[in-house]
């Protein structure tokens, strides 16, 4: 499970994978202009029921 919140208003990105992730957020205009670099991974833990 995951969780990704786009706003097209200031051009941010919140992404979050599993229920005990931090959100992470990035700046998409930072990206587009090269000041930004994004992470190879983002790690979470997704509970499996059985």
């Amino acid at each position: 499970m995951h969780t990704v919140v786009y706003s097209p208003k200031d051009l941010s990105i919140i992404i979050g994978v599993g229920g005990n992730c931090k959100p992470t957020m990035f700046s998409l205009k930072e990206y587009m202009e090269g000041a930004l670099i994004l992470p190879k991974y983002i790690k979470g833990t997704i509970n499996q029921f059985i």
